[in-house]
């Protein structure tokens, strides 16, 4: 792999334009998620865009007029069709290539095809195995080998930060890395990959979504984030050091957003690969002040503007390497955005030391992601960029700040021993109290267990009722009597007051979290991502 790389934003681009080109001419646009037209995905759901855009652009329909069976795992044969039908249904001469593809099957010319372009993958003896699900890592082979098909170059210098990067099979290293590099596939909870694990068509269709969309700018149109706010491409930096992949996929999404040019802070003595292992080096390293060698250089870094500084938060603090860097250069007169990624640690200190080692610069308040909020990263990323006019630096420099409360309002923390969740509020008066009360500083309930359904615990203050007749799913948030907070992990029906819901935990997790016994939960607010 080449480290300290910078990679153009055009890189891509002109991949997913092709695609586009095929995929959307006269085609309507991605249908609004109120309208997904199966009853099967709810409009909230993760996936749900992702959805309406397949169907829109006939790319992937329902297993149905009325369902699209999100969990349903998606066949070796129908991938490969879908790519086939992007590529405009091509025909080729060559037929039954592999033999146990027979050749009157409805997937059979797109197999004969994928196979005639290089695109399939031989699983040996001349097998395709079109009727097994596909796996991840096949999926991301299929995605990479239809853009070689293409003839399009692509940067494939990145280096794989899955922790179950082990687990990869050889044949598929170089399409991850790409997929990954390329933010197609950002994986799953944990910085997993899953590469053997089987791919639902909710996952299909929104690495899908990505694969046709990401870093597509539609400057004709004016509707990317750089073109509203008038800044230069060449302008800004997204320079990020990061040691899980976390921080390198919240960079990703920065750079696809703004155009900006990416580059990796690497150190010239790599970290160990053990996290624990990494954070004892790290708080040696920040006990004795180290700076560290870094193993490549910004070209030219006078001519950016605009420099986004992105690290993890170990031990409250930047990585040595970050501090090591902005010694490097000089910043004076630059923006500087710094954005960071933690377990559930806030990022003062952090902020406060690169307004400290920058102090000619314009260091704004940034993005502040926690492991809680990674699901909704990118969203968070969009929200934060969206209200920042990155052209206009004298409106920064005359002290102009941004604010992202917007994309959060509705959003509070639940922090159970180390494990922070997040709830979505409802929008009513007592969801308005709580937050007015939590505006306050955090609040800490005692709970208990009740009929083996809920957790209960006193709120200490009445807050105004809403009390409509109830039937409870896991994750549901409840004021009861006025005055205490009910999480529930079992149905249940009653009149009560809703709160809101957790976000995305399965009734399995949340009950691990709870535990069986008495347990006390702390609520806040988000830290503010811009104050």
């Amino acid at each position: 792999m080449v480290r300290g790389y910078v990679m153009k934003a055009n890189k891509l681009c002109s991949l997913l334009l092709v695609i586009i080109i095929v995929v959307s001419a006269g085609a309507p646009a991605s249908a609004s998620v109120e309208d997904t037209s199966f009853s099967d995905v709810d409009a909230s759901a993760w996936y749900a865009s992702a959805v309406a855009y397949c169907r829109d652009n006939n790319i992937v329909s329902g297993t149905s007029s009325t369902t699209f069976s999100p969990q349903m795992t998606m066949s070796r044969a129908m991938f490969t069709t879908i790519l086939w039908r992007i590529a405009g249904n091509p025909e080729t001469a060559v037929n039954q290539t592999f033999a146990d593809v027979d050749s009157n099957q409805w997937y059979s010319s797109a197999i004969d095809w994928a196979a005639y372009e290089g695109i399939a993958i031989d699983f040996g003896s001349r097998a395709f195995n079109p009727d097994a699900p596909v796996t991840r890592e096949e999926m991301a082979t299929l995605l990479y080998r239809y853009a070689e098909y293409k003839g399009i170059g692509m940067d494939e210098s990145v280096q794989i930060r899955f922790v179950d990067s082990q687990s990869i099979s050889n044949w598929a290293l170089t399409a991850v890395a790409w997929a990954q590099g390329a933010g197609i596939i950002t994986g799953k909870p944990g910085n997993l990959f899953d590469p053997q694990g089987s791919a639902t068509r909710a996952e299909v269709v929104v690495i899908l979504h990505r694969f046709l969309t990401t870093n597509l700018f539609e400057s004709d149109n004016e509707t990317s984030v750089v073109a509203e706010h008038g800044a230069d491409e060449s302008n800004i930096l997204i320079a990020y050091f990061s040691h899980t992949g976390n921080t390198q996929t919240l960079a990703q999404y920065i750079h696809e957003i703004t155009g900006g040019d990416l580059f990796e802070i690497v150190t010239v003595n790599p970290y160990p690969a053990d996290y624990n292992e990494c954070l004892a080096v790290a708080h040696r390293e920040l006990q004795g002040d180290y700076r560290l060698a870094l193993a490549a250089q910004v070209e030219n870094m006078a001519k950016y503007d605009v420099v986004f500084i992105g690290h993890p938060i170990w031990h409250g603090h930047t990585p040595m390497a970050i501090r090591s860097f902005l010694e490097a250069y000089d910043f004076s007169g630059k923006i500087i955005l710094p954005f960071c990624t933690s377990g559930s640690s806030g990022n003062s200190q952090a902020m406060a030391t690169i307004r400290d080692m920058c102090p000619n610069s314009t260091v704004l308040d940034g993005l502040s992601i926690t492991r809680a909020m990674l699901p909704d990263a990118r969203n968070l990323a969009e929200a934060w960029l969206d209200g920042m006019n990155i052209g206009n630096t004298s409106a920064w420099t005359d002290g102009m700040t941004t604010d992202n409360a917007a994309a959060q309002e509705n959003i509070i923390n639940i922090q159970v021993g180390d494990t922070v969740l997040t709830a979505t509020l409802v929008d009513n008066s007592s969801s308005e109290a709580l937050k007015d009360l939590l505006a306050s500083g955090s609040v800490t309930i005692d709970m208990r267990d009740y009929g083996n359904m809920e957790k209960v615990g006193s709120l200490g203050v009445n807050l105004p009722t809403n009390d409509e007749r109830i039937s409870t799913e896991p994750g549901d948030l409840i004021l009861y009597q006025g005055n205490s907070v009910v999480i529930y992990y079992e149905p249940h029906s009653w009149s009560f007051t809703r709160l809101g819901k957790i976000n995305d935990i399965t009734q399995a997790e949340l009950k691990e979290v709870l535990g069986s016994g008495n347990v006390t939960i702390t609520l806040s607010l988000p830290v503010p991502v811009i104050p």
